[in-house]
């Protein structure tokens, strides 16, 4: 079990008492992180952000090395901060060493404002490494004394940490807890942990992986935020799951689809569909809807990989089977018909077969409509997904009222599900706006364009700091889009060239490895490009991080 130094607290119980601090402190308090590796502190800092977004107790994250302008007083800094995000709860202060580089007297500078920075009237977590700490009682010595409760000392590296997956355990139940939705996962989750950390103790590791841990995948994959536990289980038992029975075969075929592997996601999805196959030969009405569901999931993976042709003909066989089953059992099938025909949609959208897909997307609206009028917690989603779809479709056709139309009311679907399920529904929330915008910008409705855009891009930014490489390219394409407004919709030099900078910084590190951000990148450029100046002196002049690997973009297609 990974130990915490002086303390003895694992990872799970330093992230359970750091989340305490800010959701039990009233007022100004100050507290101490201690850690010399940086990724470190950034993994801590976006769990702890994930469990408080779930407990209603928003934080932001405060740099000290980039103030602007670099010599203001650190008081001022975190007031600014506190006034553009009233929200807030709380502020995790990172960065100090650098700031120290620049500023030798930055620890002077902290113990002077100590009485101005609890002012500020937030709890505060302070990041220092090992290295700074004994000067705390030299420079800092007031403010130091002033701490709430014991420092937090992580002397391990990231990978080391939460070797036990305790952490991930409790920010699985937090996040439950937060989410109406995911709460009937609660009873299950506990068991099968309960399960798993008994049976351990006795049974050979291939039953324990047939047994519960496919089990426990399958309730990780429902919960956000969960990539990790779910990569370190498949790792340990992945390759003991008996995949001669389709069932499991499907289940690890979405596990690997899950984690972004595709070539095993595909082979699983194959193996199964065959086993389903033959089995339906054999007994044909009930294991028709498995090999219905096995179709479309293996038709959603072609279509993301561009193999329409294939994934159009397993759409095509799963709704005629889906039709059939409806035909005798429709409050059971008509769910799963709507699915399979918002899918099939959206792929005659993107191979230009408008006249077929808008007569899809209307079909499969109006069963959904149909469904959530009387069930609307379950199917109020569904509803937005296919507004949402059908709006973008009739803005290609230059439908603009009729796109403009969907969009508010997909927008409204989704605020009220996020009034609830913040956590869930945030994404689609800035995706809609981001949509909204653009066609305001289209339609020369500049000020509106204005204000979605931005909404969007502080529900980005939020969404960001905990799980960079999914929103970090959404943050580019709103900040590119804005570039654009400010160039052409709403002149404003300064304005244009900021986003555009922001947008290149995040987005070159990505692009080579991120197909989807290429569309963003090519609109910095340009706008770089019609203020009339050269893009590659631009882009010299940019602090560029190294590249990175991000998580692959979802598509709007629909799993099961």
């Amino acid at each position: 079990m990974t130990q915490s130094l002086n303390s003895g607290r694992t990872w799970a119980e330093s992230l359970e008492s750091a989340a305490r601090y800010f959701t039990h402190t009233v007022g100004g308090a100050f507290r101490f992180a201690v850690t010399s590796d940086e990724l470190v502190q950034r993994r801590f800092n976006a769990e702890l952000q994930q469990v408080l977004r779930g407990k209603e107790t928003p934080v932001q994250i405060h740099d000290w090395s980039k103030a602007s302008p670099p010599d203001m007083y650190p008081a001022e800094q975190l007031r600014r901060l506190k006034a553009a995000h009233p929200e807030t709860k709380g502020i995790i202060c990172i960065g100090l060493e650098r700031a120290m580089r620049e500023s030798p007297e930055m620890l002077t500078l902290l113990n002077f404002a100590r009485e101005a920075l609890s002012e500020v009237g937030v709890p505060i977590l302070f990041w220092i490494s090992f290295r700074t700490l004994p000067l705390m009682s030299r420079f800092a010595i007031d403010l130091y004394n002033q701490r709430i409760g014991a420092n937090l000392y992580f002397e391990h590296d990231a990978e080391s940490a939460d070797t036990d997956g305790s952490a991930m355990r409790f920010i699985a139940h937090e996040t439950i807890a937060a989410n109406q939705d995911l709460r009937p996962l609660e009873a299950r989750l506990k068991l099968l942990e309960k399960q798993f950390d008994e049976l351990k103790k006795i049974q050979s590791p291939e039953k324990l992986a047939n047994d519960i841990v496919l089990e426990l995948l399958k309730v990780y994959v429902k919960i956000p935020g969960m990539t990790r536990m779910v990569q370190s289980l498949i790792d340990e038992y992945g390759g003991l799951i008996d995949v001669e029975k389709p069932g499991r075969c499907y289940d690890i075929a979405t596990i690997y689809e899950y984690l972004g592997d595709v070539q095993k996601a595909e082979r699983h999805y194959y193996q199964a569909l065959q086993q389903y196959r033959l089995l339906a030969e054999q007994n044909k009405p009930s294991w028709l809807p498995n090999l219905a569901l096995t179709l479309n999931n293996l038709a959603v993976l072609q279509w993301n990989q561009n193999d329409y042709d294939s994934a159009e003909k397993g759409y095509r066989e799963a709704l005629a089977i889906r039709r059939d089953l409806a035909s005798g059992n429709s409050q059971k099938y008509l769910p799963d018909v709507a699915a399979t025909m918002n899918n099939l949609a959206n792929l005659q959208w993107s191979r230009n077969d408008y006249d077929s897909a808008e007569k899809g997307y209307r079909e499969a609206l109006a069963i959904r409509r149909d469904l959530a009028s009387s069930h609307p917690q379950t199917y109020l989603p569904d509803v937005a997904t296919t507004l949402n779809n059908l709006a973008v479709l009739q803005w290609s056709r230059n439908d603009y009222d009729s796109a403009e139309k969907g969009y508010r009311e997909a927008l409204g679907v989704y605020r009220e599900l996020a009034a609830s399920n913040l956590q869930i529904y945030l994404p689609d929330v800035a995706m809609t706006l981001n949509n909204l915008a653009a066609l305001q910008y289209t339609r020369n409705d500049f000020d509106l364009a204005e204000k979605g855009f931005r909404e969007a891009l502080e529900v980005y930014r939020e969404l960001a700091e905990s799980h960079p490489q999914i929103y970090l390219p959404d943050v580019a394409l709103t900040l590119s889009n804005l570039g654009l407004l400010y160039q052409k919709g709403l002149p404003d030099r300064e304005k244009s060239l900021a986003c555009a900078q922001e947008a290149l910084s995040l987005l070159l590190p990505l692009v080579e490895s991120l197909p989807k951000t290429r569309e963003s990148f090519e609109r910095a450029i340009k706008v770089v490009e019609n203020w009339d100046l050269d893009p590659d002196e631009f882009i010299a002049n940019l602090n560029i991080p190294q590249p990175k690997n991000p998580a692959s973009g979802t598509s709007s297609a629909e799993h099961e």
